[in-house]
């Protein structure tokens, strides 16, 4: 299984450091996973990812702790996606981001 980390900070999606974004391969189908490291803005919101492929094919669906991709999202050359989180009071959305696929 291939792991992509990221760190969520108020609007900003950032890629972890530690993690390797390289030579992603595109086709796979429940192997790439998305695990998410929240702030405190984050913290008791219900979490949607809309995920859009090459073609401009969105993907919604709520989660708690991270994501497999399914193959329509990752059958091109790229993919992206942003997160919305929502609570009583609050409605929060991060930068699309981007992967490139090989």
């Amino acid at each position: 299984m291939r792991i992509l980390r990221y760190k969520v900070k108020g609007q900003n999606i950032i890629r972890d450091n530690t993690c390797d974004f390289s030579n992603i391969v595109r086709g796979t189908n429940n192997y790439i996973k998305l695990i998410f490291e929240w702030d405190e803005d984050w913290r008791y919101k219900a979490k949607v990812i809309s995920l859009r492929n090459v073609e401009g094919i969105e993907t919604n669906f709520a989660f708690r702790e991270n994501v497999l991709l399914p193959e329509v999202v990752t059958e091109g050359s790229m993919f992206s996606f942003v997160l919305y989180g929502k609570d009583a009071v609050e409605k929060i959305q991060t930068n699309r981001e981007y992967v490139e696929q090989v």
